[in-house]
């Protein structure tokens, strides 16, 4: 009789001590492209967007860390990483490296901003930094659909341009999101020195 209640004695200390020990600590899951969780602790935030889980994730291409909710709608379109954050209203991110013959941030003025014709008239210019780095952070209207609000920030990296950007529409739902760009900006890191190649916006 002894020797089953030690027996059980023994089974319940690996049930509450043993096994729990093995568990703890960061479990590191690899899911494909720019949808994946790095190596690091892993994180899982609410945003103020309902429904909103922002998680570590990454893209090898661009060598880039930056939050993102692994139920996004996520693609490559034009070399670009697009992410369809919602529908009702329609917002967007993507993450672009753009070619252009900047290799300083200064150099990019108020002429070659609208030499992109992504904005309407009275855009206004900022700067910030992101990732540690100078930035510049354009927030405007779209030239092509007025009623679609842009939040815009570019930086060099590596002598490459980037592009953090996001858009809303209809723009009288803009102040739902723009909590959640600015945890996105805040937390996007270069992980590793970037591919070489640029490619166009």
């Amino acid at each position: 009789m002894q020797k089953y209640i030690l027996l059980a004695i023994i089974l319940i200390a690996l049930v509450f001590v043993v096994i729990p020990a093995f568990q703890k600590g960061p479990m590191s899951l690899k899911l494909p492209d720019y949808n994946e969780k790095t190596a690091e602790a892993p994180i899982e935030m609410r945003s103020k967007v309902p429904g909103v889980r922002l998680n570590r994730c990454s893209d090898k291409e661009f060598g880039i860390r930056f939050l993102c909710d692994f139920g996004w709608v996520q693609r490559k379109v034009d070399g670009a990483a697009l992410f369809m954050i919602n529908t009702d209203p329609d917002v967007k991110m993507k993450i672009v490296r753009i070619d252009m013959d900047i290799l300083f941030i200064q150099q990019l003025s108020r002429d070659r901003l609208e030499a992109l014709g992504r904005y309407g008239r009275g855009f206004v210019i900022d700067e910030v930094k992101v990732a540690g780095l100078k930035a510049i952070k354009v927030k405007a209207f779209s030239e092509v659909d007025p009623d679609e609000r842009l939040c815009d920030y570019y930086f060099v990296h590596d002598k490459t341009l980037y592009g953090l950007m996001f858009s809303v529409a209809p723009k009288d739902r803009w102040d739902e999101h723009k909590f959640l760009f600015e945890d996105i900006v805040g937390n996007f890191r270069f992980s590793t020195s970037s591919a070489s190649g640029r490619v166009g916006s």
